[in-house]
């Protein structure tokens, strides 16, 4: 006879008004080694851009790109909120916003708490986005991700996102974004 433990799960679900301040109070900080660091040539006949990964002499932590007002603002005018719970306790949430004219569902927020990290949660939180936008007959999701954030371009790349572009001044601090996209 063997003695099978389960592994206690969390559930994904539709966010309630009640979740709006629990998601707010995520610890979202993070930490990494490496960056995307933007490289622009011009000359008369052409422009390039090009990011490169560089490690960096020490690790540097990154704080989320929108303080908590605007979290606030976000989270209360988007289309799609989702929460991911363990045990009545949030702990991570996605937020989108669907783009109908083009037929696309923007991620808007991804945060996990910085404790239940690399347990599936944000790939499991994507998957049900992903649903989401496949239902509302989209063609694509899109993100952007400030350059710093190495773990979440790597998470992103690894769930299948390309590089489609920047905005060199998407985040209130200043920060470049950088969009990705996935072709539903």
């Amino acid at each position: 006879m063997t003695n099978s433990t389960k592994k206690p799960k969390f559930i994904v679900r539709v966010a309630t008004t009640e979740d709006i301040t629990d998601c707010n109070q995520l610890d979202s900080t993070n930490q990494t080694d490496y960056v995307w660091q933007m490289r622009f040539h011009t000359d008369d006949h052409s422009a390039q851009i090009k990011f490169d990964k560089i490690r960096l002499p020490r690790t540097m932590t990154i704080t989320y790109p929108y303080n908590p007002d605007t979290i606030g603002i976000m989270l209360n005018s988007c289309d799609y909120l989702l929460v991911a719970s363990y045990q009545d306790e949030i702990i991570g949430f996605i937020s989108g916003m669907l783009e109908r004219w083009r037929e696309a569902c923007v991620i808007t927020n991804l945060v996990v708490h910085e404790q239940t990290r690399h347990k599936r949660i944000g790939r499991a939180l994507l998957r049900a986005m992903k649903r989401i936008a496949l239902e509302n007959t989209c063609q694509q999701l899109t993100t952007t991700v400030q350059t710093k954030n190495y773990p979440a371009i790597a998470f992103f790349k690894k769930q299948g996102f390309t590089y489609c572009g920047y905005n060199d001044q998407y985040y209130q601090n200043g920060d470049i974004g950088i969009i990705f996209s996935l072709v539903l």
